[in-house]
């Protein structure tokens, strides 16, 4: 009886966190791909599969007591996980994606703080990960004291993601990442042949140009005064993205646990599902508060025993 509980008890607590909209249409999404590659020897549903999946994600709660909970042994918890996030992953191009006409984008900018022009707001964000060991750990080991992926995201002033990039590693700085970006060569398309026109709103670590405008350090003027506030009050809504996701996928605040191409993906999945949810509700928890900018804190000394 205490084990039926439990289960019950789990389920409300994936749907509460998703609601039911986000769970069904997951749920299609990947129905094919997880049919394809059945555990025939466990003989897992597939619907068991997608909520083991989303309690990982979301509760933050590690393989072993996921697998308790459903008489899964860790390991097949591990395949679930990976099987689920790479489904969804293969349909990142689908879910994240800039729009065709950005009249209505700078428009809702605009709307904010009065910044004319503004089609989404730029940060990084550092997702904790295991020790990659390899050849060259150190290379994610970032400025903050543990091993991260420096994930790149770009929203609208909904906090939907139009952009995100996950292969770069925590030691690696945000101007880097955009300089090497697809995102960026579209912006380099000279008008009227660039389809992205419009402006990029990011903080002191990325450079000032004519598409990516950045706060004044020393501001004197009213004038100035304005704009800075302008500025920061328009692209705080990649704060409150970076505070909505990781509360709604609590797994991205602690160290995933699982290997470096496992997390990479891992987190595409999270991008999917959170615009899923954002579709149909854009009404829950964030945390404002959220900020990994390279320019909020002091670089710390790498320690490589610190795992």
């Amino acid at each position: 009886m205490d084990n039926i509980l439990q289960k019950i008890q789990f389920i409300e607590e994936v749907e509460n966190n998703f609601n039911i909209y986000p769970l069904t249409r997951a749920r299609d999404l990947i129905n094919e791909d997880l049919r394809l590659h059945t555990y025939n020897s466990n003989n897992i549903s597939l619907e068991l599969q997608l909520l083991i999946a989303l309690r990982f994600f979301a509760k933050a709660s590690y393989q072993t007591e996921t697998g308790d909970l459903h008489g899964v042994s860790q390991a097949s918890v591990g395949r679930i996980v990976l099987k689920v996030a790479r489904a969804l992953a293969s349909r990142l191009p689908q879910f994240v994606y800039w729009p065709e006409n950005f009249r209505g984008f700078k428009q809702n900018f605009y709307n904010i703080r009065a910044f004319p022009g503004v089609v989404g707001c730029i940060d990084c964000t550092h997702i904790k990960i295991k020790n990659p060991d390899g050849r060259r750990p150190l290379l994610y080991y970032c400025r903050k004291g543990f091993y991260s992926l420096n994930v790149q995201v770009i929203c609208d002033s909904n906090t939907r993601i139009m952009d995100i990039v996950t292969r770069w590693s925590g030691s690696v700085h945000d101007s880097r990442i955009f300089n090497n970006s697809r995102i960026k060569e579209d912006f380099d398309v000279p008008i009227p042949f660039n389809r992205k026109q419009g402006i990029l709103l990011g903080d002191i670590g990325y450079a000032c140009t004519q598409y990516m405008l950045t706060p004044l350090l020393q501001p004197r003027t009213a004038a100035e005064l304005r704009y800075n506030a302008a500025h920061k009050g328009t692209r705080v809504v990649i704060e409150h993205f970076f505070g909505r996701w990781k509360n709604m996928f609590k797994a991205l605040r602690r160290n995933l646990g699982t290997k470096l191409s496992t997390a990479k993906i891992i987190i595409a999945a999270t991008a999917i599902l959170y615009n899923i949810r954002l579709e149909r509700d854009n009404n829950f928890e964030d945390d404002s508060s959220e900020s990994d900018s390279d320019n909020d804190d002091q670089p710390i000394r790498p320690n490589p025993r610190n795992e």
